[in-house]
């Protein structure tokens, strides 16, 4: 039998490579992390991996110490190893479009997209959620202990979502339209004078056209006697610009932002005399403005723009509402009202005080006064945290009807309530409607000529009228002297309004200084608190405090120009300014806040592209945050459970959390969740995922432990 020497056929392995040995064909080495055969015979000082003559890779190997973090995973690229750092946490690994993979959250649901969030800017909800989901269905999670998940007496807190138990054949929930509004509708005064540089009505050539923006209102001020006769009047086309009517000046709609109109103070053409113009939001006429006395030869076309306009919910979720332990509700696509839950005061509108356990249809019961009304929203975003529940609906047709508690006058009949709902007196062509928490409810009306009516709880100054009087039926916010375009905020105690020049007026009570009116605690009547300019970026255009009547509130505003603005009780950090120091005029918050995380993508500069605020915490706890046009969310304030979600308990007194990176996705909406320090939020991505943050007792978190989540988690429906 024949001898076979294997040596010179098998591989021998020679180890780590050494560059002072000799190295023969089909020796193997090990160099770095990986292992090389050598090509040819008497190879010597030649590494491997140099020269592709001498050395060929045998097998490739990836170093302990290099190359990822731990958690990290090696893959093969095609061509390749790669290295894929370690996800977040709550990351699922997934393969990409490209065939590769990559680190994503878990968002493994239904497939029935969140379509709306429902609690606004501010709340006072004990550990549970409501959101409306595409197609209508109402989704709760959380505690049950006052029936309001509406799927019958069963009390246990849900640790998932579950869906209210409307009946067969039930149209859905109105689901609040997501589109394009101008966030800063300021107020911008052009003066109407010889040669201005803006208006040139009395030069020789007609002025240039002039683009405004839809949403914002104009005044054209002639506060001088030299131009008398030269008033601008306001011409409307319908049909591209080849006739033209002049506007009447009656100002019946100047309250209106659904309607454009004209308002003229004074005598039209005399000194002192002032035009405002009101545009919609979705306007889509010609307009142009004129000289009075020379007619439309001496005037320009106005260019209406979307400058400014940014992807909202109009609603501000006040298609639906419930309150910190009692009932719940929600408009219908048809318009109609449905309420369920706890029923102590006759809220629901069943006509008695019995639990109502599913939903129940209060437009349908003849005996309600909202009955063959079409309801338009509701008056509250979340009321506050007693028990003295109430609810106000505003319809279609200017009426605005009561139901529930009333030991102050709040149903606004001038009689005892009722379990029904009844339609408050002397309110007509009522166009805007906010409602304090229900501790000491009062409810402040904007009617379409821009005047201001009150009802109910009226201690405290909170009736606008100088007098401590509770109003039975809706009474004449009588101290405010200018016509209001919009009703900003109502509190506990107080309330915030734009007039039509853009100042901001409010009046209450103020022990923290939230009313930013720079003086002592006590009840002050309405004056303006913050002045307009001529540019209109004074002007404030949204304000949102936090739903408390232990007096520990604070003030979240925002300027036109991106401007954050801060007043209040400070014991926390709400107020963003890095003190725990109480301001009693507003401070600017965006001078403070600073980057949580150098990556958090927002820089050293505070955005200025603000589209919502949020304000939640009650007894001190208080949270503030911004939600920006790009999908970025700061938090900062109160983070005892992990509510302003970067990663800890620490309370950020001087630095906002950017929630985009964290979330990887794109926010679109965000809301305040529970009551006191047990608060937290949701996060509405553009792809209908939604992510909470914060306290997690009851399921709050719609998980089973009951742990608070510091960061993001994502909820599966």
């Amino acid at each position: 039998m024949p001898t076979i020497n294997l040596g010179t056929i098998g591989f021998t392995y020679r180890g780590v490579y050494d560059a002072t040995l000799s190295y023969n064909k089909q020796d193997i080495v090990k160099q770095a992390n990986d292992t090389y055969v050598s090509l040819v015979d008497g190879t010597t000082g030649v590494t491997p991996g140099t020269d592709a003559t001498k050395w060929e890779i045998f097998t490739t190997g990836i170093g302990q110490n290099s190359g990822t973090n731990n958690g990290g995973i090696w893959y093969y690229d095609g061509a390749n190893v790669a290295a894929l750092s370690p996800g977040n946490a709550e990351s699922v690994l997934r393969i990409n479009n490209s065939g590769l993979p990559e680190w994503s959250l878990d968002d493994s649901r239904s497939g029935v997209r969140v379509s709306n969030l429902t609690c606004g800017r501010q709340n006072q909800s004990y550990r549970r959620h409501m959101v409306i989901m595409e197609g209508g269905t109402v989704s709760w999670w959380g505690d049950n202990g006052s029936y309001q998940h509406g799927t019958g007496n069963y009390t246990a807190a849900k640790s998932q979502p579950v869906q209210s138990a409307f009946p067969h054949g039930f149209v859905g929930a109105k689901e609040d339209t997501y589109q394009l509004t101008n966030c800063n509708p300021t107020t911008v005064t052009f003066a109407v004078t010889v040669a201005n540089s803006v208006f040139e009505l009395d030069a020789v050539a007609a002025a240039a056209d002039t683009p405004m923006t839809k949403g914002n209102i104009y005044k054209f001020d002639q506060s001088d006697a030299t131009n008398v006769g030269h008033q601008v009047v306001i011409e409307e086309s319908t049909d591209g610009g080849t006739t033209w009517t002049a506007m009447a000046s009656t100002g019946a709609d100047i309250g209106d932002g659904e309607t454009t109109s004209v308002y003229t103070t004074g005598t039209l053409g005399s000194a002192g005399a002032s035009t405002y113009l009101r545009i919609s939001q979705d306007e889509t006429n010609s307009y142009r403005y004129v000289c009075q006395a020379h007619g439309a030869g001496m005037g320009a076309t106005i260019l209406l723009n979307t400058t400014g306009f940014m992807k909202i919910f109009r609603a501000r979720g006040k298609y639906a509402w419930c309150n910190y332990g009692n009932a719940a509700g929600i408009i219908d696509k048809n318009s109609k009202v449905w309420q369920w839950g706890n029923n102590s005061n006759g809220v629901v509108g069943t006509g008695n005080t019995t639990n109502q356990f599913i939903p129940y249809n209060a437009t349908d019961d003849n005996l309600n006064s909202i009955h063959n009304k079409t309801a338009k929203n509701f008056s509250s975003e979340l009321a506050g945290e007693s028990n003295n529940t109430m609810i106000y609906v505003l319809c279609t047709d200017g009426t605005v009807h009561h139901c529930g508690y009333s030991a102050h006058g709040q149903t606004g009949t001038g009689s005892a309530a009722t379990n029904r709902f009844v339609q408050v007196v002397n309110a007509t062509n009522v166009v805007q409607i906010e409602q304090s928490d229900d501790w000491a409810a009062f409810l402040i009306m904007l009617e379409k000529d821009g005047s201001l009516k009150h009802v109910g709880y009226g201690n405290e100054n909170t009736n606008g009228a100088g007098n401590l009087n509770n109003n039975t039926v809706a009474g004449s916010v009588s101290l405010v002297t200018q016509k209001v375009a919009e009703i900003l905020y109502v509190g506990s105690r107080m309330v915030w309004v734009r007039d039509i020049d853009g100042n901001t007026w409010n009046w209450g009570d103020d022990n923290y200084g939230f009313l930013a009116r720079g003086g002592t605690a006590g009840a002050y009547n309405p004056a303006i608190v913050s002045t307009n300019n001529a540019s209109g970026t004074n002007c404030i255009t949204e304000v949102v405090g936090n739903p408390d009547h232990s007096q520990y509130e604070h003030i979240v505003a925002r300027r036109a120009d991106g401007t954050i603005l801060t007043a209040g009780y400070n014991g926390y950090g709400q107020l963003g300014d890095g003190t725990q120091t109480q301001r009693t005029s507003f401070i600017t918050a965006s001078n403070s806040l600073t980057p949580y995380y150098t990556d958090d993508g927002w820089g050293a500069t505070f955005p200025t592209n603000a589209k919502k605020l949020l304000n939640m915490g009650s007894n001190s706890y208080g949270t503030s945050g911004v939600l920006f046009d790009d999908g970025m969310v700061l938090l900062w304030g109160y983070n005892g459970n992990g509510q302003g979600g970067v990663g800890s308990t620490s309370n950020v007194l001087n630095s906002g959390k950017a929630m985009k990176q964290r979330i990887m996705k794109t926010v679109i909406d965000f809301a305040p969740m529970g009551y006191s320090s047990e608060t937290g939020v949701s996060f509405l991505c553009e792809d209908g995922e939604l992510y909470c943050v914060g306290y997690g007792g009851s399921s709050m978190m719609a998980d089973d432990d009951a742990e608070a989540s510091y960061t993001p988690k994502p909820i599966l429906f």
